[in-house]
């Protein structure tokens, strides 16, 4: 059973921006997928342009942690209010 207030603590995060986390994530998917198109195109590799190339692997990993950790907390909060009875 979750303490009542662990409880309102919970509901007070997902009341003050409900859909926060979703928003999160779908700009973090559209953002990987675009950089996922552009490190797909063999011209980024012909140009030599190691720099750019680097600047777009480390974003890139930067977007897969942080969407693996929205997804994990979007999961944590749902199976929280699950438990409490508000989903």
């Amino acid at each position: 059973m979750v303490a009542i207030g662990v409880r309102h603590d919970l509901k007070e995060k997902i009341v003050s921006d409900p859909n926060g986390n979703e928003r999160w994530l779908a700009g973090w998917h559209g953002e990987k997928k675009l950089l996922d198109e552009r490190l797909a195109d063999p011209a980024l590799y012909a140009s030599g342009d190691n720099t750019r190339l680097q600047a777009f692997l480390k974003r890139q990993a930067e977007l897969a942690q942080s969407i693996d950790e929205g997804e994990n907390r979007w999961l944590e909060i749902h199976t929280e209010l699950e438990e409490i009875g508000e989903v």
